[in-house]
């Protein structure tokens, strides 16, 4: 009878992991490993072409803050986003490559800030777009804060 708890015990552990690893911020940690790849890792700022830290095949990055409907995103993607409203604190991130989305992300994550780029909750940008990023120290976390050139 203990080792049929004992397994239960184990299974239910690799679950949690499980969960949590499947419920982590995938475009937060992407985003900042790649940067730091890209930036050498141990620079405070180095100019980036955001079509580098994402590496894969797209025209479009749209990034969507909280408080939009699905109708507004749709309209502005210019293609069904098949998404629910955004909710407070979280943002919607989608790659497009012609009329199709070929990534998206639900995001909670506040490291990653496009300065002085947002349009009605909403920031639109090319792969070839370059930006000076800058990594700060904010509340003893480290926070990017992108400036297009």
């Amino acid at each position: 009878m203990r080792i049929k708890k004992t397994k239960l015990h184990l299974y239910f552990i690799l679950l949690l992991i499980v969960f949590g690893i499947s419920c982590s911020d995938r475009f937060c940690k992407s985003f900042t490993s790649a940067v730091q790849v890209t930036c050498n890792g141990s620079n405070d700022s180095c100019y980036i072409t955001l079509g580098k830290v994402f590496n894969f095949e797209w025209d479009s990055l749209y990034v969507f803050d909280s408080e939009l409907y699905p109708e507004e995103v749709s309209k502005r993607l210019g293609v069904d986003c098949n998404c629910k409203i955004i909710q407070d604190g979280q943002r919607r991130i989608y790659f497009i490559k012609g009329d199709k989305i070929v990534k998206q992300y639900l995001s909670r994550c506040d490291k990653v800030n496009f300065v002085m780029m947002r349009d009605k909750g909403v920031v639109v940008t090319d792969p070839m777009t370059s930006f000076l990023m800058e990594r700060k120290l904010v509340n003893n976390e480290i926070s990017y804060y992108l400036f297009k050139q």
